[in-house]
């Protein structure tokens, strides 16, 4: 079973130019019949063979007559169990006219055939005719129901819908051509069917040859040939197309790529004016430099899967290179191949060698003294010059071999076929057995390791996954997640309603930590970042109402620490994670006997010492509360402030030397205040700002120098304030941002730059906001997150490299939320 392929033109019609009825095609290939053959005998358990006979009408002295014109036995098998030399179901041939036979009718007999017998099981007979310049389909099924039933003459068995039967019965047997299918309709032809093409001319005397059927074949197609579509082409009706990369055929055969677009790995995409994309155009495309489109052609000779063929330029079409013609099985030198001897159509006898484009004898080539020449070698049997090859000088394809066992051309070791060229095994364009180029993420170089495609990350980048991943980012952006951006929003956890009252902090890694309150499940909710970016969940406390108002810190090593207000019993908690998993949990203040009401709005550090130092809210007293306690020790409790009601809303800091300074409202008064523990455990406490009702949401951190800074919420103007003490006694106070609702939530820290950061609410826009200090103590405002009611219980930590760390409450789906920001450039 010999394979043609067609050229890159696809004129795939040119192919079937065979004539069944004559030795001659006068109307061109698109006047034409193509019979497509089907059973639903098993093949080939069933029926392994079809017998087609095609007859043409003819007047004679004793009225019209039916003479046989072309006789052949397919050998068939499922497409699944293919076997060489069988033909997959349903497959075709091709009929067309001679001079003279445009009008003449035609009659097409099939006959299913028992496996390894000359049983006949059921047949079919159809009359019919062409359509002059159309080609149309015939489809003839031979029907296991139709073996029972026998019809009169005139009549066959099959549907009057060929294309959709349930129940086969006597029909008439003329079809008229116009009913016949046109071929070009989507679906007319299954998919890879394989499409026989044999000479069918009637020899001068009217006998039949056993095998041929007709006269000596004809010169542009091989006896028993059969044209299917080797990788990477495939058969879309009558054409071998590659649909991974021909704009004409994309991905299917009815997608057309739209005027401008390539085909690209199957998909019609737009690449933009090619004449400035970066990239031009892919695929079996070319740049028109007129008007910067991509168009269907080619500009390049590796655009040509044809062996022989290049790329002409001004046509933009895959043509035969020079000392090559264009016949139909593809690029030929007819000089010297004795199947296409001086042009297409002329074969040589056998035993004839083709010397400068003509048909010689060279007598017994084992004692002409001289061999065979041009395509042909010497056999030693009978004497004659056979067509093929003996040497490996005959084949002039690229990376070819000659087999001295079948005489043939094919790829030598190391290399495959690829359409009609052989391509090597280890390019990146064919790599291993494969046709199509390998492919690699964005910015990676695409690479063949001994016939496997990989590829290779360009600098600064690694591999993850089939990915190329950064490892470092340039200035103004953070690395996270296997990307780099000015800024990462990610959802740490999602399981119920949890995000309420978070708290972040960050370990000796740069690793993120958050503390928050699931209400779905009353519980106190962990969140330690792994290095992939994922969140590993952990519950230290329940099942009782527990979690509100939490805060987490670590100790000098490296065990993080949580404070929280249990709404059950309304006391203070602390819980310590162990280094086996787990952690211990025991109350800081359980208040004065039977009021409690004492932890809310707790504020959590430690100090290099390991000392924790809680400040918090006494709800039944109205009171400021303080606890701390040593590394190893037992908590000892203050009382700070209870000049009033005072104490919502506190911060609290440690200073390098151990000093403590906490922020905190005074509600009576609705005033900020301020207070700092001396050496003999007494409190110095100040009011910072009166102006208007002030001082809810304070957030207190100290500068390199342990001067205090204080965020808060301006009640009044609905306005975000910012105060700092430069001077002992010497409050200074500015507004960081004014516009709408702002400054609920606010969370401060300062960075390694000495700048300082500020995460906060927008309650008018319900985003989350970020703000950076700058030299001249105004402030740059971005806002971080706006999709949906995002930002409130916010928090933030800085890292060694100045990047911000957010966490916060999703409200809208009820979920904790993280965002890093990069550090400015």
């Amino acid at each position: 079973m010999l394979t043609l392929l067609p050229t890159k033109s696809h004129r795939f019609l040119t192919v079937l130019c065979v004539s069944l009825l004559g030795l001659g095609c006068a109307e061109g290939p698109s006047t034409q019949v193509v019979v497509l053959m089907d059973t639903d005998y098993a093949a080939p358990v069933e029926v392994d063979r079809l017998s087609a006979r095609v007859l043409k009408v003819m007047e004679s002295e004793d009225g019209a007559e039916e003479r046989q014109t072309w006789i052949r036995e397919f050998p068939v098998t499922s497409e699944a169990d293919a076997a060489p030399g069988a033909y997959g179901l349903p497959a075709t041939f091709g009929i067309l006219p001679s001079e003279g036979d445009l009008d003449r009718e035609i009659v097409i007999e099939l006959a299913a055939l028992a496996n390894g017998s000359e049983q006949i099981l059921v047949t079919r007979r159809v009359r019919t005719g062409f359509m002059p310049g159309e080609t149309r389909l015939l489809r003839m099924h031979l029907y296991r129901a139709c073996a029972t039933l026998i019809c009169s003459d005139g009549e066959t068995c099959g549907c009057a819908n060929p294309s959709s039967c349930a129940a086969p019965s006597c029909i008439d047997e003329t079809v008229l051509p116009e009913d016949l299918e046109y071929i070009d309709d989507p679906g007319a032809l299954p998919a890879d069917a394989g499409i026989p093409i044999f000479d069918g001319g009637l020899p001068e005397d009217g006998a039949v040859p056993p095998e041929d059927g007709g006269a000596e074949p004809d010169a542009s197609v091989p006896d028993g040939g059969v044209i299917n579509c080797a990788p990477p082409l495939s058969i879309c009706g009558l054409d071998c197309v590659n649909m991974a990369a021909d704009p004409r055929y994309c991905g299917d055969c009815d997608t057309a790529c739209s005027e401008g677009q390539v085909c690209d790995a199957g998909r019609c995409t737009n690449p933009g004016d090619c004449r400035s994309n970066g990239v031009g155009c892919i695929g079996f495309s070319y740049c028109d430099q007129a008007t910067g489109e991509c168009l269907p052609g080619c500009a390049d000779n590796a655009q040509c899967n044809g062996q022989h063929q290049v790329c002409d330029p001004e046509l933009h079409d895959c043509v035969c290179d020079a000392g090559f013609e264009d016949c139909l099985s593809g690029c030929v030198d007819t000089e010297s191949d004795p199947g296409f001897c001086g042009d297409c159509e002329t074969v040589c006898p056998t035993g004839n060698v083709c010397e400068i484009g003509i048909c010689i004898d060279p007598g017994d080539c084992r004692s002409n003294g001289i061999g065979c020449s041009g395509f042909t070698y010497c056999d030693s049997t009978s004497g004659e010059c056979l067509r093929g090859c003996a040497t490996d000088q005959q084949c002039t394809g690229q990376s070819e071999t000659c087999d001295t066992a079948t005489h043939e051309c094919v790829c030598v070791e190391g290399s495959h076929l690829c359409g009609a060229i052989c391509v090597p095994d280890l390019d990146v364009n064919s790599c291993g057995t494969s046709c199509t180029p390998c492919t690699a993420p964005p910015g990676a170089t695409p690479t063949c390791n001994l016939g496997s495609c990989d590829f290779v990350c360009p600098v600064d980048y690694e591999r993850c996954d089939q990915e190329c991943c950064p490892t470092s980012c340039p200035p103004g952006q953070a690395l996270y997640n296997r990307s780099c951006a000015t800024v990462h929003v990610q959802t740490a956890n999602a399981q119920g309603n949890v995000g309420e009252f978070s708290s972040i902090a960050l370990d000796a890694a740069g690793a993120a930590h958050i503390t928050c309150y699931a209400s779905s499940g009353r519980d106190l909710r962990y969140l330690s970042q792994q290095a992939d970016a994922s969140w590993l969940p952990e519950t230290p406390d329940g099942p009782d109402d527990v979690g509100r108002y939490s805060a987490i810190a670590f100790d000098p090593a490296g065990v993080p620490h949580i404070a929280y207000y249990n709404s059950t019993d309304e006391n203070l908690m602390f819980a310590t994670r162990q280094s086996a998993g787990g952690w211990i949990v025991q109350v800081v203040d359980a208040g004065d006997g039977d009021n409690g009401q004492v932890g809310e709005h707790a504020s959590l550090k430690l100090d290099a010492a390991g000392t924790a130092h809680v400040s918090y809210y006494d709800k039944a007293g109205k009171d400021l509360m303080y606890a701390r306690r040593p590394s190893g020790g037992a908590w000892a409790v203050e009382r700070v402030d209870a000049s009033g009601d005072v104490g919502q809303y506190t911060s609290l800091a440690v200073g390098p030397g151990g000093s403590v300074h906490v922020s905190y409202y005074d509600a009576s008064d609705k005033n900020l205040k301020y207070g700092v523990r001396q050496g003999d455990g007494t409190w110095v406490l100040q009011t910072v700002a009166s102006d208007g009702n002030v001082g809810k949401h304070t957030s207190l951190a100290l500068d390199a120098s342990g001067v205090p800074h204080i965020s808060f919420y301006g009640e009044s103007d609905r306005d975000f304030l910012y105060t700092s003490e430069p001077t002992p006694g010497s409050w200074v106070t500015k507004a960081i941002e004014t516009a709408g609702d702002v400054g609920k939530e606010g969370s401060l820290a300062f960075g390694p730059d000495g700048a300082a950061r500020v995460s906060y609410y927008d309650e008018t826009g319900k985003d989350l906001k970020f703000a950076i200090q700058l030299p001249d103590e105004s402030w740059a405002i971005q806002t971080v997150d706006s999709t949906g009611d995002v930002g409130r219980y916010t928090s933030i930590a800085i890292d060694a490299l100045g990047q911000a760390h957010i966490s916060y409450l999703d409200s809208t789906n009820g979920d904790i939320k993280y965002a890093l920001i990069a550090a400015p450039e």
